[in-house]
């Protein structure tokens, strides 16, 4: 999703910027803004990179085209880990 960078702040890939002021970076999804002091970027980046391994580890991903329009559409099937605490 594209946003102006506010002014006064510092642009980042993605879209992403820093609101020098505050210190807080801001992330613009399809749907909403991450926002976040900037000192919590390495553990917002762990807290994702563990839901990326665990939805990696036990998920199936599928590609189903349309035979006569061609459109793809992805879908993806999680199966829950037996027994593991996932907190």
């Amino acid at each position: 999703m594209k946003q102006a960078t506010p002014q006064g702040s510092i642009k980042l890939p993605h879209g992403a910027w820093l609101e020098t002021e505050t210190a807080r970076i801001c992330i613009p999804t399809e749907t909403q803004t991450l926002s976040f002091v900037a000192s919590e970027l390495e553990e917002f980046a762990d807290i994702l990179d563990d839901i990326l391994t665990v939805l990696s580890s036990n998920s199936k991903v599928s590609i189903h085209v349309c035979a006569s329009c061609g459109t793809e559409v992805e879908s993806m099937e999680y199966v829950e880990p037996e027994g593991e605490d996932l907190q």
